[in-house]
């Protein structure tokens, strides 16, 4: 008995070999393939359940992600919940996918609204604050007892801030709009350079800055590269890829690439600044450069004011604003999310500097178109209306006067004018207004006897045209047939007994 147990045994161990030195079956293989991939995105909240989210990208359709208990989430810095998740919210998702495509979210990162960088130089310190001057302005600081300080990533103390320097402040915004600083970041060898990638080499890219310059950085060995902060290769530097570049100068004025990240493609663009104009489906915000950038929205567009979901009807000239937009295929920008900054809300009496060209008047409301919007201002009986030292009606008002206007908001969000003063150069002291006017704008009409001018969201401008009107295209010369709809013109013209406009040249810029 024992011998044939012996046996017995042993053929049951070459059974088990054999099994192990075969090819894997296709049932192990499925078992293989079922493991769970993961992902990355990023989005917008646009729909919040108990057991899902509905996330928006800026070139994806929405995405649904499973919750779970085991789901984690942190706003900011803090470990929360998915109770905090709230439609607007700007969102960071890794999620599995199962084999039907679902997904499940492992773990999402919350924008924190409360926090903010801060790049650029100081300009002053004191012991309990920290004014920087940025790309858009000065913008001042508290420094705390919990204020960190760091120089080139050491621990430093608060004495090392010195004016001149540059750093990167990440700041928490307080209630009353003002800025505390969480960590200073001396940056006392490198500065940082934002863009777009307009040219490139194996050794260089040439970055066009946001105010419209460009520079060549040299790409070293060294140099290292990442993609939305995670560690990729310099495959990924491509024509027209936003980056983030953190550069060394040399001695003779050239500058080396310490670091870029280029940014993920599903970022979206982000648009802060002052609204000048709202219609009923576009926003013009003047950004804290200067720049006038006219936004679309539609019915997706999700608008928010602190966490409170509100109507574009609400959204008041003056306000200050932060966009999510995405690029649409004509090149205008799409808002997904709209923060509006509830400080501001409902400003009755607050005043609004306003500059620009007359457009239309209708009885007592004028438009005034600047920078690419228009806005609508009622005159008062107690308007003081000037120009130079003359007092001026509202009946001499005419469209084409270049105007500066002090302004007040009513109740109902109207602006109603306290001063307007008429630049000397487009009106006399006479009713005639007979001096030249200039105007600068897209053709939107054009006949052989007119010519009509504006932008998005403004007013047009109809200007008349004879045979002593001069037209002058990119070749020198040129003639009314030349006008074309969609062109860019300057236009001098000048203005007629009744009022109109005639003009004297006209030059086709594009």
């Amino acid at each position: 008995m024992k011998r044939i147990s012996s046996t017995a045994l042993s053929l049951v161990m070459v059974l088990v070999a054999l099994m192990y030195a075969l090819p894997a079956t296709p049932n192990s293989g499925a078992r293989h393939r079922s493991a769970k991939a993961e992902s990355e995105f990023a989005g917008i909240v646009t729909q919040v359940s108990t057991t899902s989210l509905t996330i928006r990208s800026s070139n994806q359709a929405d995405r649904v992600v499973q919750l779970t208990t085991a789901t984690q989430v942190r706003v900011g810095d803090q470990a929360s919940s998915v109770t905090a998740i709230k439609v607007g919210d700007q969102v960071e998702i890794r999620a599995t996918a199962a084999a039907d495509g679902s997904l499940t979210a492992v773990s999402i990162q919350v924008e924190d609204n409360a926090s903010e960088d801060i790049h650029g130089v100081v300009k002053t310190v004191t012991a309990s604050s920290l004014t920087v001057t940025t790309a858009t302005g000065d913008v001042t600081v508290a420094l705390t007892a919990d204020t960190h300080v760091t120089s080139d990533d050491a621990p430093a103390l608060a004495t090392a801030i010195l004016p001149g320097l540059h750093v990167e402040v990440e700041a928490t915004r307080l209630a009353d709009g003002s800025f505390a600083a969480t960590l200073v970041k001396i940056e006392s060898k490198a500065g940082e350079i934002e863009g777009v990638i307009t040219a490139l080499s194996p050794t260089s890219i040439t970055v066009r800055k946001r105010d419209g310059s460009s520079v060549v950085i040299a790409i070293t060995p060294s140099t290292v590269v990442t993609l939305g902060g995670k560690a990729s290769t310099a495959a990924f530097l491509m024509v027209g890829s936003s980056v983030e570049v953190e550069t060394l100068q040399n001695a003779d004025g050239t500058f080396a690439a310490v670091a870029v990240n280029v940014d993920r493609a599903d970022k979206f663009a982000e648009i802060n600044g002052a609204v000048t104009s709202v219609g009923a489906s576009l926003l013009h915000v003047q950004t804290r450069s200067g720049d006038d950038v006219a936004v679309n929205v539609t019915a997706d567009t999700i608008i928010r004011r602190g966490s409170q979901i509100v109507a574009l009807s609400t959204v008041l000239v003056g306000d200050q604003v932060e966009i999510q937009a995405m690029k649409a295929a004509d090149g205008s920008n799409v808002a997904v999310r709209i923060q509006v900054e509830s400080e501001n809300h409902g400003h009755e009496n607050e005043q609004v500097d306003l500059s620009g060209v007359i457009a239309s008047i209708a009885g007592s409301a004028i438009t005034v178109n600047g920078g690419g919007a228009s806005t609508v201002v009622t005159v008062m009986a107690t308007t003081m209306i000037s120009s130079g030292n003359s007092v001026l009606t509202l009946a001499q008002l005419k469209v084409g006067d270049k105007v500066e206007i002090k302004a007040q908001r009513a109740a109902d969000g109207t602006l109603q004018a306290i001063s307007i003063n008429v630049e000397s150069e487009s009106a006399g002291s006479g009713s005639g207004h007979d001096q030249t006017v200039e105007l600068k704008g897209e053709v939107t009409a054009v006949s052989a006897t007119s010519l009509t001018v504006g932008a998005a969201g403004s007013s047009p401008v109809t200007v008349a045209i004879n045979s002593a009107t001069t037209v002058e295209n990119k070749k020198g010369g040129g003639s009314v047939s030349d006008l074309k709809v969609g062109q860019t013109v300057e236009i001098k013209a000048t203005r007629q007994t009744d009022g109109t406009l005639l003009a004297t040249s006209i030059k086709i810029d594009s």
